[in-house]
């Protein structure tokens, strides 16, 4: 739960970031910092300390499988962030919110990794299929 809540937080601060920033060379660093925050948040969970404790009413199981998956999602994203971060940078004007979009598709890796029910495989696809039309166009 830590990995779901924190990722769609960060995304959000992302993208409120890009509004107040104007400088774009510290997007890559916000960024970072939000994995480094998302791993150690689920490294904590893994140790058996949530920061939230949410009852999703069995629809969501967080057990050793799904959380060593977040964890190397997300440190395969720590790692494209650190050597791909400036090349993001020359996209454009809204480097925020690209980052954001890739928080809010991690929030959907960290749902599809801990389905228990269809409802949640599906709103986890989604949350996945939906920023990743938006990168993609």
């Amino acid at each position: 739960m830590n990995a779901i809540i924190l990722s769609a937080v960060w995304g959000v601060v992302l993208m409120y970031l890009g509004i107040i920033m104007k400088k774009k060379s510290s997007a890559k660093y916000v960024a970072i910092l939000g994995m480094v925050l998302l791993i150690v948040a689920n490294w904590l969970e893994f140790a058996g300390l949530p920061f939230f404790d949410i009852n999703t009413r069995g629809m969501l199981q967080f057990g050793t499988f799904g959380l060593l998956f977040n964890t190397i999602a997300f440190v395969s994203t720590l790692v494209y962030f650190m050597l791909s971060g400036s090349d993001m940078e020359q996209v454009g004007n809204n480097v925020y919110d690209y980052f954001a979009l890739i928080f809010f598709v991690l929030c959907g890796v960290a749902i599809v990794s801990s389905f228990q029910s269809l409802l949640m495989l599906f709103i986890g696809i989604e949350i996945i299929s939906i920023p990743l039309y938006i990168l993609a166009g």
